[in-house]
């Protein structure tokens, strides 16, 4: 009986480790760069998404893409491999380290460049990546996307202006629109960070209609929405 206990334990100490082991985050950040005020992806923002729930023995899958005129466009992709509890852990908090500086390296390079564009093309990158990121085996799914949300594309064009009339007469109609372009109906597991702060009067009635229009096209899909970063938006009935 002793034997067996022993055997047990150690049985569920492996268990643990491989539990440990096999947890993962993938994390994309969507930068939009059509708009001088929109706040640049930082470091700290990545910490603080995995503040409280930071296992350094987990996998990582990182991208990052930047936002513009077109639908499609160049992502960066870095990915740190799990790492076993019995490995050596000074090892492993260089390695991570070594992940994060490479990325905040990366934040701060785009940052120092110019763009100049003339449309937004916000929603559409923005399935995309959803659907990417649905079909990942990661226990944790984050998006961070870095934009006003305002829609300047052949989908539709939050600037013109008809769009006022539209959200008072036809809101439905818009919503319908943005949700034909859904490739799936379902984000379960996914939670979307928008990370903007308006500073007109304009800006934040641009933004909150948008944030409107948003919240009415994932309502069912368990997509999780979350505007800045500490208030939470939830996708299901009200």
């Amino acid at each position: 009986m002793k034997h067996l206990f022993i055997y047990f334990c150690i049985g569920f100490a492996i268990l643990s480790c491989t539990h440990e082991i096999a947890q993962s985050t993938s994390i994309s950040v969507l930068a939009d760069k059509t708009h001088a005020v929109i706040p640049a992806p930082s470091i700290g923002d990545f910490h603080y998404v995995f503040d409280g729930k930071h296992n350094v023995n987990m996998a990582i899958e990182f991208s990052y893409q930047i936002i513009g005129n077109t639908d499609i466009n160049k992502r960066r992709s870095l990915s740190l491999p799990a790492y076993s509890i019995l490995g050596n852990t000074l090892l492993r908090k260089t390695e991570m380290d070594s992940f994060f500086a490479t990325i905040d390296t990366l934040f701060h390079r785009e940052q120092t460049k110019e763009f100049e564009y003339k449309q937004s093309h916000i929603f559409i990158p923005l399935v995309q990546r959803l659907k990417a990121m649905q079909q990942s085996q990661a226990s944790e799914k984050v998006i961070l996307l870095y934009s006003d949300l305002v829609e300047h594309s052949p989908l539709y064009n939050g600037y013109s202006t008809s769009h006022k009339r539209s959200m008072d007469k036809d809101y439905d109609t818009i919503v319908d629109l943005f949700q034909s372009h859904l490739t799936l109906d379902d984000y379960s597991g996914i939670t979307l960070y928008i990370i903007y702060y308006p500073t007109s009067t304009l800006e934040n009635q641009l933004f909150s209609d948008f944030c409107k229009i948003y919240k009415s096209v994932f309502k069912d899909t368990g997509l999780k929405i979350r505007i800045g970063m500490d208030n939470n938006i939830t996708s299901s009935h009200e």
